[in-house]
């Protein structure tokens, strides 16, 4: 069985933020740190992670993300513009960086729905104006798609959907690189 968590973080997407650094007193020493709003940003993301998906246990295996970012429409766009917007014939083209949103929720999310960010083997991200600012999340284990799917022909080869012919035949059958026969 697959296991996936979702669950909505109300308000603008915000994106990691670049560590900062101080020099402490006199010394020179100097101390790195993760900004404040992106600290608590993240609590916000684990706190509504939590509260959707009491009982989650870690996943073990690769892992799957998915985040649908959306953003508030200005109040001065006119009603043609705010209406191409709703139905995401507009999409923001502002900060944050999609891979900053992305990395919020990969480091939030350590330890809760999974052990480990490196696990993540598939992200899908998208940026949209919504009538109600939020970030939606979807965390699954990752099952290989239908490109890892693999194909034998009669000749000998063996391979993924991603390395067969789709166009040798008039039927849209995929084709075996090799000799063009019809592989299943």
């Amino acid at each position: 069985m697959k296991i996936s968590y979702g669950f909505v973080v109300p308000g603008d997407p915000q994106g990691k933020g670049r560590p900062r650094a101080a020099r402490m007193g006199k010394a020179k020493f100097v101390r790195v740190y993760t900004p404040k709003e992106t600290v608590d940003y993240e609590n916000r993301i684990r706190l509504f992670f939590t509260e959707r998906n009491m009982a989650a246990t870690p996943i073990e295996g690769p892992v799957s993300m998915t985040i649908y970012a959306y953003f508030a429409i200005p109040r001065s766009v006119s009603k043609k513009k705010r209406a191409a917007m709703i139905a995401h014939e507009i999409a923001p083209t502002k900060r944050p960086d999609i891979d900053n949103i992305i990395k919020s929720f990969a480091d939030a999310l350590n330890g809760l729905a999974y052990k480990d960010d490196a696990q993540i083997c598939h992200v899908a991200c998208s940026k949209a104006y919504g009538e109600t600012p939020q970030c939606m999340c979807l965390v699954s284990e990752y099952l290989p798609s239908i490109l890892d799917h693999r194909l034998k022909c009669e000749c000998g080869w063996e391979g993924s959907v991603s390395n067969a012919v789709a166009d040798a035949h008039p039927d849209g059958r995929l084709s075996c690189p090799k000799c063009l026969r019809k592989v299943t």
